[in-house]
């Protein structure tokens, strides 16, 4: 049964009202958040849902809608705005970015008397909070840290005590958090931080699960085209999904395979990368990926993202592949851009390709490779994929800033790190979902350690997750 309260707010973080008459009518349906789901993306005027706007869908039928096995609910990219210039172009990112996550934070009952960052030097001897993106970030001769923020009234620096708890979670460039705040009397003192607020997940949270047996299989960075590509793996794996190797009662309820990107090894994306290619040419690493898809039993639906290896934009978001690269592939793929946010069988899940780990772990003393879901779960409480400008990852210059983590996913995969781990996080299951290619040179030049060739299967009735090892030979540790 769906929790009320759940519901509720899920209609509220949609800055809309729900009557108590269409509350109790969409509790009495089946599956009340995929029909509040249809609701609000077809119905964009009504402010308050009403029980009379809950009966136009039910259309005189108490059957629950048909829930669709695959179903896109936002791509992160959006076509550029072609008349801009590359700052307005910008401008018009940040702004997006600070206004959605505003939004977010500004119901946060932690920050009471919210100030424009501009007039927080007029609040003396007052509390008040704040919400800005962070411009700059100091340390004193004392540790202490001096952080300066941003918002459309303009900026103002604070202080963080190097003995609070505020002191011991970095804060990262470009991230837009709240602050509470005491503006001391003495003049020319900083205001100090007494509390970080990260717009992160609202507890009671509405969560999809499917109403029939499915299960969904989550793998990524196949990097086909590569010396070092998992041949052998790779088979196991199809022999899997076509029920002819161990476990085919699981196999036989694997609706979807999702893969997070990097799907061919490309061309030229690292030094030397040639000496690691076996098909040198990347309309034919293609050909070959497609050929590798229709292994997958034709059934299966395929979803799959690029990565930094295949041939898109490098900036993020990416957009999906080219349509003479699709032609390559079977009818049964789906290919979408880096991030996008799907259903599943009703189960929402945020596909990102994980490039953003490159910015992240390096600005976080304790983040390692090797700890994805640590990352995974920053990300969340950030509510965005990759917030730093100017660093390791280009961002495009879109209008809408598609790496916003919005709405907030029942699983999020990732992939790049070629590791793999999984944990649940404030009710949302994050993934990170391991490589189909060995060790290369490169990577032990950068001291990255695979763990090639695991599977995440995922039940999306309840999200129960099944880990199966591919590597060298049939499937190995279901659980």
């Amino acid at each position: 049964m769906m929790e009320k309260n759940g519901l509720i707010r899920f209609f509220e973080e949609h800055n809309r009202l729900l009557d108590p008459g269409a509350l109790d009518l969409l509790l009495s349906q089946a599956h009340p958040l995929d029909l509040s789901r249809t609701i609000l993306e077809e119905d964009r005027e009504d402010i308050v849902i009403t029980a009379k706007v809950v009966g136009r869908y039910l259309a005189g039928t108490r059957r629950p809608p048909e829930v669709p096995s695959f179903r896109m609910i936002a791509q992160g990219y959006s076509v550029p705005t072609r008349s801009a210039e590359p700052r307005e172009a910008f401008h018009a990112l940040f702004t997006d970015r600070f206004r959605r996550l505003h939004h977010l934070l500004r119901s946060r009952s932690e920050l009471k008397n919210i100030v424009p960052v501009s007039s927080v030097a007029g609040h003396v001897g007052e509390e008040v909070s704040l919400i800005g993106m962070v411009k700059e970030v100091r340390s004193t001769k004392n540790r202490h840290l001096l952080l300066t923020l941003d918002d459309p009234s303009g900026e103002t620096t604070v202080l963080v005590p190097a003995d609070s708890p505020q002191s011991k979670e970095p804060f990262l460039p470009d991230e837009v958090v709240g602050l509470r705040l005491w503006v001391s009397k003495e003049e020319g003192k900083f205001a100090r931080v007494k509390e970080v607020v990260r717009p992160g997940l609202s507890g009671g949270r509405t969560s999809g699960r499917s109403a029939k047996p499915s299960r969904t299989v989550f793998i990524s960075d196949l990097h086909v085209g590569s010396k070092m590509f998992l041949h052998d793996s790779w088979d196991q794996l199809t022999a899997f999904l076509r029920g002819e190797s161990v476990n085919p009662e699981l196999a036989q309820e694997v609706r979807h395979v999702v893969i997070a990107g990097d799907l061919v090894d490309g061309i030229g994306i690292y030094p030397n990368q040639e000496k690691d290619l076996e098909i040198t040419d990347i309309i034919e690493q293609y050909r070959e990926f497609g050929r590798r898809m229709r292994e997958i039993p034709s059934t299966v639906q395929i979803v799959a993202i690029p990565g930094n290896h295949d041939a898109v934009c490098p900036a993020e978001p990416q957009p999906p592949l080219a349509n003479e690269l699709l032609k390559l592939l079977p009818p049964n793929l789906e290919v979408v851009g880096n991030p996008s946010t799907f259903a599943l069988d009703g189960v929402v899940v945020e596909a990102y390709h994980g490039r953003g780990f490159d910015d992240i772990i390096p600005n976080i003393p304790s983040a390692r490779y090797e700890r994805p879901t640590e990352v995974m779960k920053r990300m969340l409480a950030m509510r965005h994929l990759s917030p730093i400008f100017g660093d390791k990852i280009p961002l495009a210059p879109l209008a809408r800033d598609g790496l916003v983590v919005d709405p907030v996913p029942d699983v999020l995969v990732t992939g790049h790190t070629h590791t793999s781990g999984e944990e649940v996080y404030r009710g949302v299951l994050l993934l990170n979902a391991s490589a189909w290619i060995g060790e290369t040179e490169y990577q032990r030049m950068r001291n990255v350690k695979p763990d090639p060739a695991q599977a995440y299967v995922v039940d999306l009735t309840n999200l129960g997750v099944t880990k199966l090892d591919f590597f060298g030979g049939p499937p190995k540790g279901a659980r």
